[in-house]
């Protein structure tokens, strides 16, 4: 069995000043094509109204790196799905979503901004966690 040991570093943005735990989080109702801006803070819950059908980053500067921890919640009835596109994960699988109305799906995602061109790696924390 092979494990994965994650270090999820923490963030500027969010009025927190980068620390978990001093106030950096951020809550909404998503669908169609997301933004996840970094500058909402370390910590967003993001209820899924709707099929997510790309995901996109914001507010990572040039030549630097941002993390986030998104819970990314069912909406009423379930089923939604997530594409999560181009972003990199463990031997190149994306995560299935939890399919139950309330699941929780907790993942973070490291992106890193190399002069304009920016990479982004996701780290499944846990799924299903309702």
């Amino acid at each position: 069995m092979t494990q994965t040991v994650v270090h999820v570093p923490a963030s500027e943005g969010g009025g927190g000043g980068g620390k978990m735990g001093e106030g950096d989080f951020f809550k909404a109702d998503v669908s169609g094509n997301i933004t996840i801006d970094f500058s909402n803070g370390y910590y967003q819950e993001l209820t899924i109204t709707a099929n997510i059908t790309a995901i996109a980053f914001s507010a990572v500067p040039s030549n630097e790196g941002r993390s986030v921890v998104v819970d990314f919640v069912q909406g009423s009835g379930g089923s939604k799905t997530i594409a999560f596109g181009s972003i990199k994960f463990d031997s190149g699988i994306a995560p299935t979503p939890s399919t139950a109305a309330a699941d929780i799906d907790h993942i973070a995602f490291d992106a890193i901004n190399d002069a304009g061109s920016t990479t982004v790696f996701g780290h499944v924390l846990g799924l299903d966690m309702a």
